[in-house]
């Protein structure tokens, strides 16, 4: 009995065909071949004519030459095998490469501290499986979330508000923390926030004349201003060169952090205060759980919940430990 090939064997080759395929050399060869058969083709009306430099023949030969070279290299069967190879080595190494920055962005989110340094990190992991997954990003970044048991809710703070610096990038003012780039701190009830300015626009006038020997005066500004953004706490400190332009809405976005220190430094909290506070809030059924969890975020940013009181205390809210 006939035995059915093994699955090593080669498939036949196709009359006139390479034994693999080159696209990029078949479809070069084609379009050259291509063209030199128009050129050859134009030329007969010149030949015709009988003009030395017209050389149809040579041509339109040189043309079907090329385009059947490139016919025969696209109609080769297969792949390469040693280019199926180093293509597949090369989707493993970028496979490796995806699988170790990903994890890599979510165990820094993991081991973050809680606050703006969170903030950032969570940022740095959407941004990394962003580049990767493309269209599967959000499932992908869910996935990555869950995986490390990270909740959002901890970084959803409102944004005072941001201000653009002349070294790139924006300082982002939260209630909780300050956000530059890669640099988070968080506030404190020593954190101070101040806009230094310097300089003025200065107008300098020259008399110029045009080439009707016409003269008048030309007036042209110097704008020599320079502001500076700086935050400072005692364990930290910030500085920044900012638009003369944004000083108003820079010293704005101050004066609510100003407030809320201010709120950080009045009379301490004690435990008890809080416990009576969460016992509540838990308990006030006439109250929407959105409503309870907006009040408990607020408790965490003034420093009163650590993370594991705020998870503890929402997930009764939500009834999730039921069990």
């Amino acid at each position: 009995m006939t035995q059915p090939p093994s699955a090593s064997a080669s498939p036949a080759r196709r009359p006139f065909a390479a034994k693999y395929a080159h696209p990029g050399w078949g479809v070069g060869l084609t379009a050259f071949g291509a063209l030199a058969v128009i050129a050859g083709l134009s030329a007969i009306p010149a030949a015709v004519r009988h003009d030395p430099d017209a050389n149809p023949t040579g041509s339109i030969i040189l043309g079907l030459v090329l385009t059947a070279v490139g016919i025969y290299f696209l109609r080769g069967r297969g792949v390469n095998p040693a280019k199926a190879q180093q293509a597949a080595a090369a989707a493993q190494r970028r496979a490796a490469l995806v699988t170790e920055s990903v994890d890599q962005a979510a165990a820094a989110l993991a081991a973050a501290p809680a606050g703006g340094a969170a903030l950032v990190a969570y940022r740095n992991l959407e941004s990394t499986v962003t580049k990767f997954y493309g269209m599967n990003a959000p499932a992908r970044l869910e996935w990555e979330l869950s995986r490390i048991e990270f909740d959002t809710e901890t970084i959803a703070a409102q944004q005072f508000g941001y201000v653009p610096s002349l070294a790139g990038g924006n300082v982002e003012i939260f209630p909780g923390w300050v956000v530059f780039g890669q640099e988070a701190h968080n506030v404190d009830a020593t954190t101070r926030g101040v806009v230094h300015t310097d300089g003025a626009i200065q107008v300098s006038s020259a008399v110029v004349t045009d080439r009707k020997s016409r003269e008048r005066v030309v007036s042209q500004q110097h704008d020599l201003r320079r502001a500076q953004l700086q935050l400072t706490s005692s364990t930290w400190s910030l500085s920044t060169p900012i638009h003369p332009d944004h000083v108003n809405h820079a010293r704005a976005i101050l004066a609510r952090l100003a407030a809320q220190v201010e709120s950080l430094a009045e009379a301490p909290v004690t435990r008890s205060d809080i416990r009576e506070i969460l016992e509540s809030l838990v308990n006030n059924d006439g109250q929407p759980a959105a409503q309870k969890i907006r009040q408990l975020n607020n408790l965490r940013y003034e420093r009163l919940l650590t993370d594991e009181e705020f998870k503890r205390v929402k997930d009764k809210i939500l009834g999730l430990d039921a069990e």
